[in-house]
């Protein structure tokens, strides 16, 4: 019915104060791979498996991957994590701007698409996003499934070439 889709849209953080406020712009992007996008989604909606999620279904962990301190949720892991958080800084710092992070995935998403970059250099600007996100992804499955941990210095160039191979 209209009010069970409403009320999902509610609980997924797309109605705000009555109006739908979801971050699609910054969600389906053209030139990103649709795996990516996908997962881009599957993200700003919170439902990627992180170990938060996974405690949701009995399982129990305690630290995250990346850093091994905090337990991990998808805006740690995403946006705080200090090997995320060091490559956030390298995507603001290829853009020259100055970015305050957001507390929250969702947030990110809502206020990519306003940021300050240009026209000419707007589709990097979006992409840069995907990239950065599913990087992180990527390397959050290696060492939780393949047991194999990257250097940052390895992750921020593999950063820029893949950003650039999108580009």
């Amino acid at each position: 019915s209209v009010s069970s889709f409403y009320g999902s849209l509610d609980e997924d953080k797309c109605v705000v104060d009555g109006a739908f406020v979801y971050p699609w712009k910054s969600v389906w992007v053209p030139s990103t791979p649709s795996k990516v996008a996908f997962f881009v989604w599957t993200t700003s909606l919170g439902r990627i498996l992180t170990i938060d999620n996974l405690i949701h279904s009995g399982y129990i962990f305690v630290n995250c991957c990346l850093c091994g301190r905090a337990l991990k949720s998808v805006d740690h892991l995403l946006i705080h994590c200090p090997v995320s958080s060091r490559l956030w800084m390298l995507v603001v710092a290829i853009f020259r701007l100055v970015w305050v992070q957001l507390g929250l995935v969702f947030a990110v998403l809502q206020s990519w698409v306003g940021g300050r970059v240009g026209k000419r250099r707007r589709k990097a600007w979006i992409l840069a996003l995907h990239c950065l996100l599913w990087l992180i992804w990527l390397e959050r499955n290696r060492r939780v499934f393949q047991g194999v941990a990257h250097s940052i210095s390895w992750l921020e160039r593999r950063l820029l070439t893949v950003l650039y191979s999108w580009v």
